[in-house]
Formats: structure tokens, C-alpha cells, sequence
């Protein structure tokens, strides 16, 4: 019993320290406008203010499939992935109310799986996703020890933009077809959940942001069910629905994904991103910062992002 209750406290000391010590990983602005809780939530608080022009709300298919860094080499749009894993729609419209008062963007992506998630099914997954991070932000800000110290402000700043960057390549066995050509079905929208759409619509009236609907790449969690809902929703809405999952992007599913079809890697990621900063750019007439003085620190994110890369 003594060993026990030797290890327990051993466990309960290691705990605390290591709670003290994450404390100093937190990015700076974030502590200073949030304090410690839900800090690790916002991360778009460590950008300075209104140099960000596109936001993009939704869960793991956005940060494993839209690289902010990809867009901005390639049409020097500034964009940022606002996503959490299994994200509700209550959990975009709180990140957005953060993001857009900071950031005052042009354009505000959602990724419409959020739109058919039910919170009360997924409230124990999002709090054993949050509750790490949540307690110990080293697990989210890992890397800010590298640049300790004096460059500590330097260090706040996302490199990725709230992109995930996997290499690994785990190939698609089963093909699923088109999900927008099979026949037609309706996915069930959760109740409250178009009351919480209808919030983020008027959020992004009230900051003159536009919102689109954007599905990313899958072929697992994304159906015909859920294109033809997402359709009715955006017509009865005026939003505009883009669905990559119609387009011709010229992704190889045997070696362009991370998890058999599921989400994409970095080659996968980079086809996405550039079709979309292309669209964007074209439709919404969105301006190209990569030769504005303003926008340094996003030269200096790309040329660490393109290194890390190299890297993986």
C-alpha cells in the first residue's frame, strides 16, 4: 500500500509541475486576451490584427486538407484554419466570434460537416479532445521551445496556420464513388443546429464577411446524403456551396492520404489548397499580399513551412 500510494503522489507532483511549467508555453496575446482557459482553442489570436483574410471553420478535414501556407505561395491570400477535431457547430460559430472581431476577414469557409454533427452525441469525444491541450498546452505548442526566451514573441506565431502537416501515406483500398452522383437522400440536421447557422450568419453580416460552404476531400465521412442537405440548406440560405468532392483535382487516393481515404497527407493537402486560393482569389477577387511589406512575417511562416516540409 505504501508503494502505492508513493506512486500516486510521485503521479499527482509530476502532474502539477507539468502544469506549471505548460503554463509558460501559451501563446502571449492569447494569455493576455483569454487568460489561461481555452487559450489553446484560438490559436488565430497569435496573428496580428486584421492581416487575415479568409477564415475556415470545420474539423479534421480542414486542417488536414486546407494549408494556409500552400495558398499563400501560390496566390498570397492569408488564410487560417479556425478547425477542431470532430467540430460542432456551437464550437465554429465560439472560435468565429473570437477569430472575426481579431482578424475583421473578407471571407469566412465552413466546412458544412459541422452543420449535421450532433453535440449532444459528440460532447464526451470533444471533451476528451480539449481536455489535454486544454490543461497542458505543451502538447499544442510543443515546438515553442526551440525559440525560448528572448524570441519568445517570435515563437507564438503559427508557422502552419492551423494546418496539420502529415507526410505519411496510407493508400485508399475500397473506392467509393462520387458521393454527388448517387442517388438521392437526405441527411438529418440536428435540432438547434440551423439556429446556430443562422447565428454565424449574422456574425459575418455584422463584420461584412461573406460565408461559403466548402466540403474538402473524403471518402469516408462525406456522402450523398449529406452534399444534397448541404444543396437544399445553401439554396434556402443564399450561401455558396463549393463541393471538392465533385472536382477534378487530380488527387491519388493510393498515395495522397494519411489514413486510407479519410483525410488527405501534404501532397493531397497541396492540391486542394491551390485550387481553392485559386477560386477564391478569382471569385471573390481577393488581393495578393506576397509582395506587401506588411505582410514580412507570412514570408518568413512560408520559408519555415517549406523547410519543415523538407523535413518530413
Amino acid at each position: 500500500m505504501k508503494n502505492v500510494g508513493k506512486c500516486v503522489a510521485f503521479a499527482l507532483i509530476l502532474l502539477l509541475l507539468l502544469n506549471l511549467i505548460t503554463i509558460s508555453f501559451f501563446p502571449i496575446d492569447s494569455f493576455k486576451r483569454f487568460g489561461i482557459l481555452n487559450s489553446y482553442r484560438y490559436e488565430v489570436v497569435s496573428e496580428e490584427d486584421d492581416l487575415v483574410d479568409v477564415l475556415v471553420l470545420g474539423d479534421s478535414l480542414v486542417y488536414s486538407s486546407y494549408s494556409p501556407m500552400e495558398a499563400w505561395n501560390s496566390c498570397g491570400i492569408t488564410s487560417f484554419d479556425c478547425a477542431e477535431p470532430a467540430q460542432v457547430i456551437q464550437g465554429a460559430y465560439k472560435y468565429l466570434k473570437v477569430a472575426i472581431e481579431k482578424e475583421h476577414p473578407k471571407l469566412v469557409v465552413m466546412e458544412p460537416n459541422v452543420v449535421f454533427r450532433d453535440i449532444k452525441k459528440r460532447k464526451l469525444t470533444n471533451m476528451i479532445w480539449t481536455a489535454l491541450p486544454e490543461f497542458f498546452p505543451i502538447s499544442r505548442y510543443h515546438d515553442m521551445w526551440k525559440k525560448y526566451g528572448f524570441e519568445r514573441e517570435k515563437a507564438i506565431e503559427s508557422v502552419n496556420k492551423g494546418y496539420t502537416s502529415i507526410s505519411k501515406s496510407v493508400p485508399l483500398r475500397k473506392w467509393k464513388k462520387n458521393p454527388a452522383l448517387q442517388a438521392k437522400r437526405w441527411e438529418t440536421i440536428p435540432e438547434g443546429n440551423l439556429d446556430y447557422l443562422e447565428k454565424i450568419m449574422q456574425l459575418c453580416d455584422d463584420y461584412g464577411a461573406k460565408l461559403i460552404f466548402v466540403s474538402f476531400p473524403t471518402r469516408t465521412s462525406w456522402y450523398a446524403a449529406k452534399h444534397n442537405s448541404t444543396e437544399k440548406i445553401a439554396k434556402q440560405y443564399g450561401i455558396e456551396f463549393v463541393d471538392l468532392n465533385e472536382k477534378n483535382l487530380g488527387i491519388d487516393w493510393k498515395k495522397e492520404t494519411r489514413d486510407g481515404g479519410h483525410h488527405l497527407n501534404n501532397a493531397g493537402a497541396k492540391k486542394v489548397s491551390v485550387y481553392l486560393a485559386e477560386y477564391l482569389t478569382e471569385k471573390e477577387n481577393l488581393p495578393d499580399h506576397r509582395h506587401d511589406a506588411k505582410y514580412e512575417k507570412w514570408r518568413i511562416a512560408y520559408e519555415k513551412y517549406e523547410r519543415n516540409l523538407k523535413k518530413s
